[in-house]
Formats: C-alpha cells, sequence, structure tokens
C-alpha cells in the first residue's frame, strides 16, 4: 500500500498553490446546495455487513478500483481549463454561520464495516428487549400514582432495571463470544466488559444521530436503558456504570479524530474543505455534463486535501482513509441539513409570494380570533399572524439547523447521573421527567439569535408590488394577545382603514422593523416536554410536516398537466391551481399557528413548543379539510414515515 500511496503522490503533478488557484479562479463557490453526500467514487459507500470473506474484499477491491479510476481521470484534466473544474458559482445552502471547526465538534463519524456488524447485534437485541415496558410500568405502583420516596416502589423498580439490564449484557457476550458468556453466566462478571458495552452503544447512539429517521423505538429504549445504569443506586449493583465520565465515551465526531492526529487546522482550509464536503445535487434544467463537472470539481478537491494532509502528517498522523472518512461524515452533515432545511425554505418563500403583511387578499386574511370555531386560542392581526407563522419556520430552521450539537447536549442532560428524573403521570402516560439544563440553554442561544435576525423583514420587490395591487383586505388592530390568553377579543373587528403599517412600527419602505410576536416561553422538563428525549423527537417531526405539504404543491401542478379530469375539478371545484394552492397554504398558515391542540393556554398558545403542537393539531385534522381529496390524489400517505427499522 505504501508503494500505491507514493505512485499515486508522483501522478499528482499540480502543487496545491496552483490547483487552489485553479479551484477559485473566478472568486467563488460552485452553484449547487453545499455540503451533502460524497460522489459515487467514494472510497466509504454504505454497505451492509456480510462476513469477513470474500464479499468484502470483493467490495473495497471495487472500492478502490473505481476512486482509481476517477483519480486518473481527473489527472488527465488538470491542465484542461474549460473541463467545469474552475467554474465559479455560489456555493447556496451554507450550512450554518459558524465555522467549521465548530460544526465538527458535534458531527458523528460514520460507521465502518466492523461498526455495521456490531450495530445490528445490538439493534437486534434492542428489538426483544422490553425494557421500558417492564420498567415503567405502572402495574407495581400504588394506587396513588409513583411516588418516588416510597421504599417499597424504589426496590421493586431497581430490581426490575437491574434483571433486564443484566440479562441484555449478557446476551450481548454471548451472542459475540459464547465461550466468554458462559463464563459471564456462571461467573457473572460483566465489569470486565465494561469498554465493550460502551463502544457497541456508542456506534448505535452515533447511527442514530446520523439517521434520525431509523431506530424510531430501540434507540429511546437504549437512552433509558443507559440512564438507569447511569444512576448511583444501579451502577454499584452492577459493579460497574455504562456512562463514563471521560471523554472517551461520547460521540466519535470529525473534530475529535482530527484533533487526535494533530490535524484540527485541515477544517480551516478553504476553499478546498468546502468543495470536498460539498452535495452535488442535479439541478433543474442542468445539463448531465455540468453535473459531471461539479463531481469532478469536488473529487479533485478532495485528492489535495489527501495529498496536502497525508505529507503534513506523516508523523504518524492521519492517512489517507482518515481523511476521506472525515470528509464523507461532515457530507453526510451537510445532506442531513439541507434536506431538513429545504421544507423550512419552501414554506418561507410560500408565504412570502402568496401573502404580503401590507396587505390581505379578499377572503384570504391570516387575521384569527381566539375562541372562534376553528379552535384558535390566539387573536392575531393579518400582518401579525404572517410574522409570527414567518419566525415560528425561521426557529424551527435554526433548530434543525443546530439539531446535532442540540442532540449532543440532550444525550448529556439524559445520561448525566446529577440530573435524575422523576416519573410522573404527564397526562400522556408515565414519562420521565428530567431537568435539561444544558439543552436548555442551547436552546435559550438559539431563540435570542432568531429573534435578532427577525426584527427586520425586508418586503421584496415582487411582494411589494403584489401588495399593492392586492384586493382590499381587512386586517386586524395592532393589539393582540401575544400571549394566547384569550384577551383583546374586541380589538379583532375589521379596519377598513388598513392600519397595516403600525405592525411594521411606522414609516414607508421595503425594510420595517418586527417585534418578536408570541411567548419566549421554552418549555423543557416538565409535563409538556418530559425530557431532553422528547424535545429532539419533537423537532424531529418538524421535516416530516412540511415536507408533505411541499412536495404535494409542487405535484399538484403535474397532475393538472397530465389528467384532464383533475384539472377539470382542481378548476371547477377550487377556481384553479393557483387558487387551490391558496386554500391551502391560507388554511395551514392560519390553523397551523394559532395556538390549538391542548386543553388549555399553558400548554398550547404561542409559546415556543406550542408552535408545533399547534401544526401537529393541523395534521391530525387534515382529513376534514375541504382540499384533503387533492391530498390524496397527490398521492398521501402520511406525515409519520415509517416506523419499521430497514
Amino acid at each position: 500500500s505504501s508503494s500505491s500511496s507514493s505512485s499515486s503522490s508522483k501522478e499528482f503533478t499540480p502543487s496545491e498553490a496552483s490547483l487552489r488557484q485553479a479551484l477559485s479562479a473566478e472568486g467563488g463557490w460552485d452553484g449547487g446546495s453545499g455540503g451533502g453526500t460524497l460522489a459515487s467514487s467514494s472510497s466509504y459507500p454504505l454497505l451492509f455487513w456480510t462476513d469477513k470473506g470474500g464479499e468484502e474484499a470483493e467490495a473495497k477491491k471495487a472500492n478502490a478500483a473505481v476512486v482509481e479510476s476517477s483519480e486518473r481521470q481527473g489527472d488527465d484534466q488538470d491542465d484542461d481549463q474549460d473541463d467545469g473544474l474552475c467554474e465559479d458559482g455560489d456555493l447556496e445552502g451554507s450550512v450554518g454561520e459558524e465555522s467549521l471547526r465548530e460544526r465538527a465538534k458535534y458531527i458523528p463519524l460514520r460507521l465502518s464495516f466492523e461498526d455495521r456488524k456490531s450495530l445490528r447485534l445490538a439493534e437486534a437485541a434492542l428489538k426483544v428487549c422490553n425494557y421500558t415496558d417492564s420498567v415503567d410500568s405502572s402495574k407495581d405502583l400504588p394506587p396513588g400514582g409513583p411516588n418516588p420516596t416510597d421504599p417499597k416502589t424504589q426496590a421493586r423498580r431497581r430490581q426490575k432495571q437491574v434483571k433486564h439490564i443484566v440479562a441484555l449484557l449478557t446476551g450481548l457476550v454471548v451472542a459475540c463470544d459464547f465461550g466468554a458468556g458462559q463464563e459471564v453466566v456462571v461467573g457473572g462478571d460483566l465489569g470486565s466488559y465494561k469498554q465493550f458495552f460502551r463502544a457497541l452503544f456508542e456506534i448505535v447512539r452515533r447511527y442514530k444521530i446520523m439517521n434520525p429517521e431509523k431506530m424510531r423505538s430501540t434507540y429511546g429504549k437504549l437512552l433509558y436503558l443507559m440512564q438507569d445504569a447511569a444512576s448511583e443506586d444501579v451502577s454499584d449493583l452492577l459493579g460497574f456504570s455504562l456512562v463514563s465520565t471521560s471523554s472517551s465515551s461520547s460521540i466519535k465526531t470529525v473534530h475529535g479524530l482530527l484533533k487526535k492526529a494533530g490535524a484540527e487546522a485541515m477544517l480551516d482550509d478553504a476553499p478546498l474543505i468546502h468543495y470536498a464536503t460539498q452535495e452535488i445535487l442535479p439541478v433543474k434544467g442542468e445539463p448531465r455534463h455540468e453535473t459531471q463537472k461539479r463531481l469532478k470539481r469536488k473529487e479533485k478537491a478532495l485528492r489535495v486535501l489527501v495529498h496536502k494532509w497525508t505529507a503534513e502528517s506523516d508523523n504518524g498522523g492521519l492517512s489517507k482513509e482518515d481523511i476521506e472518512l472525515c470528509c464523507c461524515s461532515v457530507c453526510d452533515n451537510n445532506s442531513y441539513v439541507n434536506s431538513v432545511c429545504a421544507p423550512c425554505d419552501s414554506m418561507i418563500e410560500l408565504l412570502e409570494k402568496y401573502f404580503s403583511p401590507r396587505k390581505a387578499k379578499i377572503g384570504f386574511s391570516l387575521s384569527i380570533v381566539a375562541g372562534s370555531a376553528e379552535g384558535a386560542r390566539l387573536s392575531h392581526s393579518h400582518a401579525k399572524q404572517f410574522h409570527f407563522a414567518r419566525q415560528s419556520l425561521c426557529l424551527w430552521r435554526a433548530v434543525l439547523r443546530d439539531m446535532f450539537r442540540l442532540w449532543s447536549l440532550s444525550e448529556q442532560d439524559l445520561l448525566s447521573p446529577d440530573s435524575p428524573y422523576t416519573l410522573k403521570d404527564t397526562g400522556q402516560g408515565l414519562q420521565r421527567v428530567q431537568p435539561c439544563p444544558k439543552t436548555y440553554r442551547a436552546m435559550q442561544q438559539l431563540l435570542r439569535k432568531v429573534q435578532a435576525q427577525t426584527q427586520t423583514y425586508e418586503l421584496s420587490t415582487e411582494a411589494a408590488a403584489a401588495a399593492s395591487t392586492a384586493g382590499d383586505g381587512s386586517d386586524d388592530d395592532d393589539d393582540d394577545d401575544e400571549t394566547g390568553d384569550g384577551s383583546g377579543d374586541e380589538d379583532n373587528e375589521d379596519d377598513e382603514a388598513g392600519n397595516e403599517d403600525s405592525d411594521y412600527g411606522g414609516g414607508g419602505g421595503s425594510s420595517r422593523q418586527v417585534g418578536w410576536v408570541g411567548s419566549s416561553m421554552i418549555h423543557m422538563g416538565d409535563h409538556n416536554v418530559p425530557n431532553a428525549l422528547s424535545f429532539i423527537d419533537k423537532y424531529n417531526q418538524v421535516a416530516r410536516i412540511l415536507g408533505p405539504i411541499v412536495q404535494i404543491l409542487a405535484t399538484l401542478e403535474q397532475l393538472v398537466e397530465d389528467d384532464d379530469g383533475i384539472a377539470s375539478l382542481v378548476h371547477h371545484g377550487y377556481g384553479g391551481l393557483d387558487e387551490l394552492r391558496l386554500l391551502v397554504l391560507h388554511d395551514f398558515f392560519t390553523s397551523a399557528f394559532d395556538g390549538s391542540g391542548a386543553h388549555n393556554d399553558f400548554d398550547a398558545g404561542s409559546c415556543i413548543d406550542g408552535r408545533l403542537t399547534s401544526a401537529w393539531n393541523w395534521c391530525n385534522s387534515l382529513s376534514t379539510k375541504p382540499f384533503f381529496a387533492m391530498f390524496k390524489l397527490a398521492g398521501f400517505a402520511g406525515f409519520d414515515g415509517e416506523f419499521e427499522d430497514t
């Protein structure tokens, strides 16, 4: 392998400086979305584990052949300035405003072949384990409910916890090594395998963070098991803790790998690192050869990084595989962030396209009144509701953009032995109510950042023109109920004179000052959001809610073009395609942001958590909407996705 490495270095003729100059010849980035998955030439494809025999060897040989072929093709075009590798553009969808070095601290490393074998073992064990069903059951609790101070209740739960934890850990050892499993069953010494258990569960947690749509039931089971095993009582009985206080038990990240090799500066090596980790997506209407040019530029940037940083870390630092693994992992993170933020971006664009805060279209005012038949708990004027929906979408986008950091902090809160939980009936069954100090502080910081960013609303030229030509609207007075207590209903009469500018703080022009609409209350560690796991799961639903709506609105146009019957239905039943889209969006931006979804104003309303609760409530009532038939014709199946692990 050393000879092939040296051969590859000799074949690479351009110096780092010349290639940097070539890559940024026109001073910009590529026109595709930033971040993302690696091209087909990746030497780290996501392959399922079979065994360590011939199939794995053949796969590695095939991958090596593909990489070698792509390198030869890239070297043949190093001196060709017309091959598209130097083409300028903007790196759209830049993932986060913070530096890549900071983001990399929370980006998990992609799993290796050996990791995937361990992952399947742990997944199979967790699937058949009924830990939470048994431990968090109300059968053995006293009639008055769970009593944390009751010695009998504590002893009964502790016995179940230890029994199930020991059974699971013993089964994992037996499945890996039958002889070692026999010794554990006879001697009961699980402590000597604690590093194995920690490494195994770290793989499961790392995989879940990288794939939030997977393990939707087994992941929570694992965290609750580790949470109990980390408690002082259970760890004393086990003789060890599954959660170590050292950094070795944390998730393996890109930054951690580079820091260990003393090569964190690679994350600041712009523009190479940005090109090498860029997501290459086909652009509508773009010729295939243009997409291929962008792929080749990405592959060339990756080769330059490998050439430079393996040469600079010859003293036992980074290997070629390490650099490619880091770039692949950053690509995966960029791809995830872009995919979950795209629905938020699309909904914000649709809101600004079809509605204007300055003037409401006839019959499509966004104003809502608390106590109305639709179940609204807020009273907002048209302009206030416009900004309330827009600010909520911006907040959701910020949370999803920073999800990996929030996820890391959530696991730290959940597995902290200094933050015990209380088993309570929150109205949705028994829940583990636990303080989340780290996650709460991070969420507060994000909220303040979004509030500062949305203080000024830039009205685009198109929106301003649409607002000036829109029909007479019915905006409400500026005095609304921002806390969702139902007060101020008398201020929601139609204002024919038009007081839209009062919601901007007065003044003309396209830039207006807008305050934060609604409450800034963050529910976390109470009966609304019991713990950090509930918080993570709740915000993972945002893309599942918005994605189908955006997709169906885009599909309707093609349906109308392809089917005359559907075109007639849309025309006669809804007044046309634009009217149908406007009907769907108007209903969503009013009913999904009206504070509904709970039985009181504290659990719903305009608080940070209540905004998402209202959106859930809208999804639940979709079947009663007049446009539901069009959703079904467009292929709508549901918002929740699949629970089956695949």
